[in-house]
């Protein structure tokens, strides 16, 4: 996966209480998304999955307090980070 030929499409709202990423895999990659807290915890974690094409992930983010994270998009070409915030 490039990320500079196929850009990280969006994601929101922001702030927040659930993060709905939208992104496209231009060839099969192994994809993970993990989202880290400003102490550098890992809070929440998808499995690594196999995908391909325009993609749409909805991550439950209720059970976090309040405050800024760094969601990241892992592939086999990279990391792709962007910060969200959440609300209550």
């Amino acid at each position: 996966m490039s990320f500079e030929s196929q850009p990280f499409l969006g994601y929101g709202p922001n702030p927040t209480h659930d993060a709905f990423l939208s992104y496209v895999v231009d060839e099969p990659t192994k994809i993970h998304i993990s989202i880290v807290d400003a102490q550098g915890v890992t809070v929440v974690s998808t499995p690594p999955s196999l995908e391909h094409g325009l993609r749409s992930v909805v991550l439950d983010l209720r059970p976090l307090a309040s405050g800024r994270y760094t969601v990241n998009i892992h592939t086999d070409a990279g990391i792709l980070h962007t910060g969200i915030v959440v609300t209550r």
